[in-house]
């Protein structure tokens, strides 16, 4: 399995399992009829890390929070929930990688350019050996 896509599982996978996001919809893909709120997983990108002792990538991943909510509190709050969930959280990458760092990077909250939703972006990046 690519790393990316074994990536994007876990981080799904953690997603959808961790207790403060019940309620709130985890997507690759959101189909129309998906209600508010919920967090996408995609922008993906996957560099060598440059070590000469071991296989590996850097990831740079965001995972995208959408609320209807009038403010930013909610989106705010999930934001903060998903960094919880994922910084420096061991996610299994199965039997070909391993994860040896995943950190918290960066957030972004603001309002689309529908005027409705409030979009989030919360940004991490992660070091992982192959075998």
């Amino acid at each position: 399995m690519d790393i990316t896509e074994a990536m994007q599982r876990a981080v799904f996978a953690r997603l959808k399992a961790y207790g403060p996001l019940n309620g709130v919809g985890v997507y690759d893909a959101v189909q129309p009829t998906a209600g508010f709120p919920y967090v996408t997983i995609f922008d993906v990108q996957s560099v060598e890390d440059g070590d000469d002792c071991h296989d590996g990538d850097e990831i740079s991943f965001d995972v995208h929070v959408w609320s209807r909510v009038v403010g930013s509190v909610q989106a705010k709050g999930i934001a903060g929930h998903v960094r919880k969930a994922l910084h420096d959280f061991d996610l299994p990458l199965g039997e070909d990688h391993a994860l040896v760092d995943l950190k918290f990077t960066d957030l972004r909250v603001f309002r689309d350019p529908d005027g409705v939703t409030t979009h989030g972006v919360v940004s991490f990046r992660a070091l992982t050996q192959s075998f």
